[in-house]
């Protein structure tokens, strides 16, 4: 089957031959929805897809339905078949056996409103499992953060599967963690009694931000290094302006490429550093590139998890500006300003700073985090302040994001 002929496809039906070590099936795009069955051999219909917890990480978690059986779903089933960006892999049977499958593709329409890809639930910790709802939208990807407390930013998508947690601040490689999220579901998530989602410790105030991919806004990639350097795809729909990288099988820096920063810079999101150089090419609509092995981004046989972003205009701009050591309006193109804010220095070291509407971006002190520490959030300094267009930054020795002659980067959604 010719990839680019169901590029723009939402169903495709065809075959493959089984007894293969993850090969894979092209499809021209993600699917969110698995129909297979042997041809040639007696097999049942077997049923996967992403809202039961069908992903790219652990194949044993996936929940699967015998669709010419009357069970139940089989809970913790290797079912040999996980979703990547533009198909599926799979080693299901013998080699000589041939499957045919149907397959369905996630949701690939641009959003209208900031509201249908972003939104922060801020609540406070119970020690017992709960349900966070509200969204507004059915959420891939959450950043949760206890404010007063000094955890660490918890990271989990429905991509990777739930129970597979990373964490910003720290180099470690991806856990295994029952008690975080423990379904994403249409309008939230259900969550356990971790300490970094939801604990009374500290009478404890957390943050929860949401994202949802979406076309031009934000996608999630996982794959496979080869230690040789090469392109991999994605279905952004769009030039990823803001690409976050992170090894899931070994401890290693967060790396983040923002190619307004020059092809070859790269930040690294869990410390402070300023650019440091990288041997790189520029993204483009439909594959991003990764150095070889060495470089933390393909390093062979390792797995890696990418979190892409661009400027979708009137709801998402990635930017850069120079500072003016006073107060300057960064203009995103938006209409009621910003109600997420991301800001790291480049030309220098300095936190990776986040400010939200639900927590206040107010014309006085605005609490903020930073992405890169495990620290409580800082409420005494007013460092952005609201605009329509998008936001104001003030020069604030606490921040130091309009230093003047400073250089910076920053994210920002309506």
């Amino acid at each position: 089957v010719s990839q680019s002929r169901y590029a723009e496809g939402i169903i495709q039906c065809g075959s493959f031959e089984g007894g293969q070590t993850n090969g894979l099936v092209s499809l021209g795009w993600e699917p969110q929805y698995l129909l297979t069955k042997s041809a040639s051999a007696t097999n049942d219909w077997t049923i996967h897809d992403v809202q039961r917890g069908w992903s790219a990480n652990d194949a044993a978690n996936a929940n699967v339905i015998r669709a010419n059986l009357s069970d139940a779903e089989a809970a913790n089933n290797s079912s040999g078949v996980q979703p990547t960006a533009n198909g599926f892999t799979t080693s299901l049977g013998s080699p000589g056996q041939t499957y045919i499958y149907l397959a369905i593709r996630r949701p690939n329409k641009p959003p209208t409103s900031g509201t249908q890809v972003y939104n922060a639930i801020a609540r406070t910790g119970t020690d017992a499992a709960a349900t966070v709802t509200g969204v507004g939208f059915a959420p891939d990807f959450l950043i949760a953060k206890s404010r007063a407390a000094a955890r660490s930013h918890l990271v989990q998508d429905r991509l990777r599967g739930v129970r597979a947690a990373i964490y910003i601040d720290l180099q470690i490689q991806e856990s295994e963690v029952s008690t975080a999220v423990t379904s994403f579901g249409m309008d939230g998530v259900s969550i356990g009694t971790s300490s970094s989602i939801n604990s009374t410790a500290f009478g404890e105030p957390y943050i929860n931000h949401f994202f949802r991919r979406a076309a031009g806004f934000m996608d999630v990639v996982c794959y496979t290094g080869t230690g040789v350097a090469r392109t991999v795809n994605h279905n952004l729909g769009a030039v990823p302006e803001l690409m976050i990288y992170k090894c899931r099988s070994a401890g290693a820096n967060w790396i983040v490429h923002a190619p307004v920063l020059g092809v070859n810079d790269v930040l690294q999101l869990n410390t402070t550093s300023s650019a440091l150089d990288y041997a790189l090419n520029n993204p483009t609509a439909s594959t991003f590139y990764v150095s070889g092995s060495g470089s933390g981004l393909n390093d062979s046989s390792a797995t890696y998890v990418a979190y892409l972003f661009a400027t979708l205009a009137g709801i998402s701009k990635v930017g850069s500006y120079t500072g003016n050591g006073s107060s300057q309006t960064i203009n995103c193109g938006f209409a009621t300003g910003a109600r997420f804010i991301l800001i790291k220095a480049t030309s220098t070291t300095g936190d990776w700073y986040v400010w939200d509407s639900v927590r206040g971006i107010i014309a006085a002190n605005d609490p903020h985090l930073s992405l890169n520490t495990i620290a409580a959030e800082v409420t005494t300094d007013d460092s952005v302040d609201p605009e329509a267009s998008g936001f104001i930054v003030n020069q604030n020795t606490a921040t130091n994001i309009n230093v003047n002659g400073g250089q910076y980067i920053f994210f920002a959604i309506a």
